[in-house]
């Protein structure tokens, strides 16, 4: 088939998330991480710090409805790679442009790791982002 009879189709747009999931945040043991569920993400840029210590993170926000009671944000900070940090609101805004705004995204996090207080992911709501998945 055609590339360009795919051009249109959402099973070649799942592929392409698929793929991307697969690239986006890999880590060494997948052993501790929790999957969750977030209803109607958003994804936004936080900046914390003040001068040389500026951190800006990119933050999944699933205050729309998240499988783990309260724990609503979900954060990548920038610096950690920014390639990846600039997919994640791509495969995220693409999951939402094909299941609409109230779609849900599947999110895993070591939610015992309080390591992201350092740089501005508050430890009572929010964890950090090891992978990401549209749907």
């Amino acid at each position: 088939m055609k590339a360009l009879t795919l051009k249109n189709s959402p099973l070649l747009l799942a592929a392409i998330l698929a793929c991307l999931a697969a690239l986006a945040l890999p880590q060494s043991s997948f052993a501790e991480d929790t999957k969750v569920t977030c209803a109607a993400p958003q994804v936004s840029v936080w900046y914390t710090g003040v001068g040389s210590t500026v951190n800006p993170q990119v933050t999944i926000d699933c205050t729309g409805g998240s499988s783990e009671a309260g724990i609503e944000f979900y954060a990548f900070l920038i610096k950690d790679n920014v390639t990846l940090a600039n997919m994640i609101p791509v495969l995220v805004g693409n999951a939402v442009l094909v299941g609409g705004t109230g779609t849900t995204i599947t999110i895993y996090s070591d939610l015992s790791d309080l390591a992201g207080s350092a740089w501005g992911c508050g430890n009572s709501n929010c964890r950090i982002l090891d992978q990401v998945y549209g749907y």
